[in-house]
């Protein structure tokens, strides 16, 4: 990518459809994450919108301590209630493009294998407060962000680089799994991490998902700011934000 071009990673997506009953979700853009990657808290069974639907990790990672939570407690975050204000502006950092912090100094990035070992540990944790989901709290939300007029950022060359395969170098250490995996193993709680090795396969540079979808793309966007729509409505009419 370069300083012209923006690219999605994830949406925050606030529903709100009551004054009390407020849904979040983050929903992963499809050309990293693919189609309905989806995660939300842990909300009261009868809360769920697909109870039927099981995760592909659900068998093999068992919370240490379940965590659920209902719409109206999610309704109550300060932050739920901060950007429902009339007057609320998106917070816009003042750095970005080539303009750095004086402290900041760059990293060279994990392998894929490496950072999957390293978070194995706290998958437990993590699915004690949030879970995968395949639903939309929001149903007229995905229309409204990929159509062809959505807020939708997607970079031209992101996409012809993943096409033409430069990605596969990034899934061709699966030997990096166990550093990861060792380095935050003492790090977690005995009582709180997997107890045993991972039996998942790990993907290499053979196995990869389906290309990038071309659907949905959209006029680049500089000003980094998160994005709202203006009224603050879904095109089913419910009151809703989204910040990427």
């Amino acid at each position: 990518m370069d300083k012209s071009e923006d690219q999605d990673i994830a949406v925050f997506v606030v529903t709100r459809e009551s004054e009390k009953k407020v849904y979040v979700q983050v929903v992963g853009d499809e050309d990293l994450y693919g189609k309905n990657y989806i995660i939300e808290p842990n909300y009261e069974g009868n809360e769920r919108p697909n109870p039927g639907f099981q995760s592909e990790f659900a068998e093999e990672y068992i919370p240490a301590a379940k965590n659920n939570i209902t719409y109206v407690e999610v309704a109550n975050w300060p932050i739920v209630q901060y950007i429902y204000v009339p007057a609320y502006n998106p917070w816009v950092s003042n750095w970005g493009w080539n303009r750095y912090p004086q402290w900041w100094r760059p990293w060279r990035p994990y392998s894929w294998h490496w950072y999957a070992g390293f978070h194995y540990n706290y998958f437990n944790i993590y699915f004690g407060y949030y879970r995968r989901t395949n639903v939309y709290r929001n149903p007229g939300w995905y229309k409204w962000h990929y159509g062809n007029n959505g807020w939708r950022s997607r970079s031209p060359i992101y996409v012809n680089r993943y096409q033409q395969g430069y990605f596969r170098t990034t899934y061709s250490r699966p030997q990096s799994f166990s550093v990861g995996y060792r380095v935050s193993r003492e790090r977690v709680p005995v009582n709180m991490r997997p107890a045993v090795y991972p039996t998942r396969p790990m993907p290499s540079n053979r196995e990869m998902r389906q290309e990038p979808h071309g659907r949905g793309s959209r006029e680049f966007n500089n000003n980094g700011r998160g994005r709202g729509n203006g009224n603050g409505r879904g095109k089913d009419n419910r009151a809703s934000r989204h910040y990427n």
